[in-house]
């Protein structure tokens, strides 16, 4: 019986994985529940057993990036240790490396802003825009308590900081897949930078 919770586990994991690369390729209104299935070698049956349309898997592929990023923003935001500015160093650079090195999460931000041609439900949208909402009260938080202690500059909004910050790494998202012969990971990593430069006192 273990086992073959562990195989079904293993089957539901393989088919949102085939889904992400077949949106990814083909854009997610041109991608099939046969293809999905097929790519696997499992039956249409197989594929409803784990999701009842393509929109659930859809949903699946979301939430676990979804999960997964909040996880490592609390990872990145949460340590005490660390004085203000290099805590939002530590936490930039996280994210930036994450975004290079993790194709699985890059292909998420390409299916959601490049490969679909429309919002497939607010639930989807949730996911999509709260992992930025996580982004930018915790840079908060850091810029706040920084300006308070002295390491950044007394004469503009924390949240205004934040905000530019996700400004600039949105960009740096979006920039990768327009032209990313300008955004190599070194020039992602100089462009926060220097915005770390510019905010300290």
């Amino acid at each position: 019986m273990r086992r073959t919770k562990e195989e079904a586990l293993l089957t539901r994991d393989s088919l949102v994985d085939s889904a992400l690369e077949l949106f990814i390729e083909n854009g997610y209104s041109n991608v099939s529940l046969h293809q999905i299935a097929e790519s696997i070698g499992a039956t249409r049956g197989a594929f409803y057993w784990h999701f009842k349309s393509k929109e659930e898997i859809l949903l699946a592929i979301c939430e676990r990036e979804a999960a997964f990023i909040e996880s490592l923003m609390f990872d990145l935001f949460h340590i005490k240790e660390l004085n203000p500015d290099k805590h939002l160093e530590y936490a930039l650079i996280g994210v930036i490396h994450n975004y290079y090195e993790n194709k699985r999460y890059r292909d998420f931000v390409e299916l959601t802003w490049f490969k679909m041609e429309h919002l497939v439900n607010d639930k989807v949208n949730e996911l999509k825009t709260r992992a930025n909402e996580y982004f930018i009260q915790g840079c908060k938080k850091i810029i706040t308590k920084g300006v308070k202690d002295g390491f950044f500059k007394k004469q503009d909004s924390p949240l205004l900081w934040a905000v530019h910050l996700a400004t600039i790494v949105n960009g740096i998202y979006r920039l990768y897949f327009i032209s990313n012969h300008y955004m190599s990971k070194d020039a992602a990593l100089s462009i926060c930078n220097q915005f770390l430069i510019s905010i300290k006192s």
